[in-house]
């Protein structure tokens, strides 16, 4: 279905959700029509390029717009290269149990910083809004405590697929070093002096063998061979 895909910030209410895409109502009507499950509808939306496609969890309808038209948050358009300016994309609307559960996520920072916050509650409070990830794909976080900040993480790996299903917070989550993550450069160590031979130091008299001119009697005491 050909939609018109316009950025967030064209509404009379810009959205407090930033992991959700709002459509008008008409259109919002149509989709969950179609999907009558009791899980989360997501939109497919083909790239106009025709390269690749990207998935979005659909939120809450737009009052008083009667066109087909999609709203999108700033940094998904960025993240996907589109302006958000009204062009032409194709979506098809889908619920969440045709996407395979995840039973593993790799994530890597782009900025170390993002280590310095509790990260872990804020990630399953962004998961459970977002509903799926695809690998090879770059999101935003928001980290208040870091002063509001958006953390970019990148997908690096996601199993069983490479698109799946949040589905509850016990996913189990590994993270690889951040971009920007440098090693700690070791001063050079002091070169070591060579061993010098103790010759160079000390000549030694030479080892001559003392000897007593004329006889010498036996001062010891002698063993006979038999007696113990």
């Amino acid at each position: 279905m050909d939609v018109q895909l316009f950025s967030d910030c064209y509404t009379e209410v810009e959205s407090k959700d930033l992991f959700v895409v709002r459509a008008t109502q008409e259109l919002w009507s149509k989709w969950m029509q179609e999907n009558t499950g009791d899980t989360r509808v997501f939109l497919r939306i083909f790239h106009p390029d025709g390269q690749g496609s990207f998935i979005v969890a659909l939120g809450d309808p737009i009052q008083g717009i009667a066109e087909n038209r999609i709203y999108m948050p700033s940094w998904m358009l960025n993240s996907n290269r589109l302006e958000g300016s009204g062009e032409s994309v194709v979506v098809e609307a889908f619920e969440s149990d045709s996407l395979p559960k995840a039973t593993r996520i790799v994530l890597r920072p782009i900025e170390s910083s993002f280590f310095d916050a509790d990260f872990l509650p804020i990630l399953e409070k962004v998961f459970s809004r977002m509903g799926v990830l695809q690998q090879g794909k770059q999101i935003l976080v928001p980290i208040e405590e870091l002063g509001g900040i958006m953390a970019e993480l990148f997908v690096g790996k996601t199993e069983p697929e490479m698109e799946v299903y949040l589905d509850g917070d016990d996913i189990p989550l590994e993270f690889e070093q951040a971009m920007d993550y440098r090693p700690v450069a070791l001063p050079p160590r002091a070169a070591t002096p060579p061993l010098v031979p103790v010759e160079q130091f000390m000549e030694l008299p030479p080892m001559v063998p003392t000897t007593q001119a004329g006889f010498v009697p036996f001062q010891g005491s002698g063993y006979r061979l038999g007696t113990g």
